[in-house]
């Protein structure tokens, strides 16, 4: 996997996982494409004003977009969010994804509290979540 800031260009791979029902099932439903150019922006000053943002997570040989993974601030401590398009589910790579955030976060910020909130009804999120270490 490669992390990466969000790029504007990037409006069209992120929009195609978006509008997927079952990836959005448990967010707000799916999004359009205004919906989807205000998160990158979002995100982009996010980066440059906090310092975190839920980064682009490309693929490596493939170079596809497979969703994002990473932190939105809240006070003191760091918000976990992460999305992957339907493709990449149950392989292992959303906890891998979120274990090197929760590391980077870590090593270079000056949190201490890391923590994720989810549709109750998100099974899957909730395991990728006690996978990582949260409780």
């Amino acid at each position: 996997m490669v992390f990466r800031p969000w790029l504007t260009g990037d409006r069209e791979a992120l929009l195609s996982i978006c509008r997927q029902e079952l990836v959005m099932r448990f967010i707000d439903g799916p999004w359009d494409d205004d919906r989807v150019s205000r998160f990158i922006k979002e995100e982009q000053q996010s980066l440059a004003n906090d310092g975190v943002c839920r980064w682009a997570v490309w693929h490596k040989q493939t170079m596809g977009l497979m969703g994002f993974c990473g932190f939105v601030r809240s006070e003191s401590a760091l918000e976990m969010g992460w999305r992957f398009d339907r493709e990449y589910w149950r392989q292992g790579y959303g906890a891998e994804a979120a274990k090197h955030m929760i590391d980077w976060a870590f090593v270079n910020t000056e949190v201490e509290l890391i923590y994720a909130q989810m549709h109750v009804l998100n099974e899957a999120s909730y395991a990728l979540a006690e996978k990582v270490g949260m409780e």
